[in-house]
């Protein structure tokens, strides 16, 4: 049975086939973007239910994409789940700006698993 689509945005083909593989075999159905005007058309096309959003991207930070996304009233409802190589003590580095929620590279899969359930269930 397949849960929630979910859409997967970052630069790095093998961070999103590892991310999407998982996720798949979890039945979630799974989108991708490229980047951050991708992202944009995804959520348009697709409606995902939840965004697991890279931080690093050229041309448009995942933190400007994350601010556009829920300054849009079509999509501000839907969770931003930020993720990066980036260390930070507390844990919250993604949420001081706009996202719902922070997972540091690299990815464990389970505590994904359960921030995904986490944050679809706020929905």
């Amino acid at each position: 049975m397949i849960k929630e689509k979910i859409l997967i945005v970052d630069d790095n083909e093998r961070d999103v086939k590892l991310l999407k593989d998982y996720l798949m075999i979890n039945d979630y159905f799974v989108v991708t973007a490229k980047n951050g005007a991708d992202a944009f058309n995804q959520i348009q096309a697709e409606k995902p239910d939840l965004v697991i959003l890279d931080i690093n991207m050229p041309d448009m930070s995942g933190w400007r994409t994350c601010d556009k996304i829920k300054k849009d009233p079509l999509n501000m409802h839907v969770p931003v789940l930020m993720c990066s190589s980036y260390i930070q003590d507390d844990g919250n580095f993604g949420i001081y700006k706009t996202g719902d929620g922070y997972i540091q590279k690299p990815v464990n899969l389970g505590n994904l698993l359960i921030k995904i359930q986490e944050l679809l269930s706020k929905k």
